[in-house]
């Protein structure tokens, strides 16, 4: 669930409705994506607006009729806690955590302080949608495991070369 969901918020105009997804982690079945001629009703709804600031995310509820499915939180959790010390010493009151927390009242999925806690020490995949690597707002361990993915890729070595105080900063 998206933390604007039910928000009446101008830039995010289906954020309004209570349903709406954040789809940093979604699976598709592509196979009901073609029977139902999503792709088309997708592309027709893309031209019914001149400024989506997601347009995949905004597309996908546009032409979903509300036929979503939710995955726990670990499988798409924001970073909560950016300062290395925080996890360390284990004392999750952040401004992330709190700002999440204060801005679900309107979705119809909310999470409590112990779900988003949980999700931080257990996540499996990491949505940085409000940090960056490129910025160094990651905290290391979430840097660092960006490092590890980004070595096992070809654009490693690019990357690198084109952002080297990055991987000085995350790097082992």
């Amino acid at each position: 669930m998206d933390i604007l969901a039910g928000k009446n918020h101008n830039y995010y105009v289906f954020a309004k409705n209570k349903f709406y997804a954040n789809i940093g982690v979604c699976l598709v079945n592509v196979l009901l994506f073609r029977k139902n001629l999503l792709y088309r009703a997708g592309y027709f709804a893309r031209l019914a607006y001149n400024n989506l600031p997601c347009p995949t995310q905004e597309m996908f509820f546009m032409i979903s009729n509300y036929k979503f499915k939710y995955f726990p939180l670990i499988y798409n959790c924001p970073q909560f806690v950016g300062d290395d010390m925080i996890i360390k010493n284990k004392k999750y009151d952040t401004p992330l955590i709190k700002f999440y927390l204060e801005n679900q009242n309107n979705s119809i999925f909310k999470y409590t302080y112990d779900e988003l806690i949980e999700a931080e020490s257990k996540k499996i995949i990491i949505h940085l949608f409000t940090t960056k690597i490129l910025a160094k707002k990651a905290n290391k361990k979430n840097g660092k495991i960006w490092v590890n993915y980004a070595k096992l890729s070809n654009a490693y070595e690019k990357l690198k070369l084109k952002h080297p105080k990055i991987f000085e900063y995350y790097d082992v």
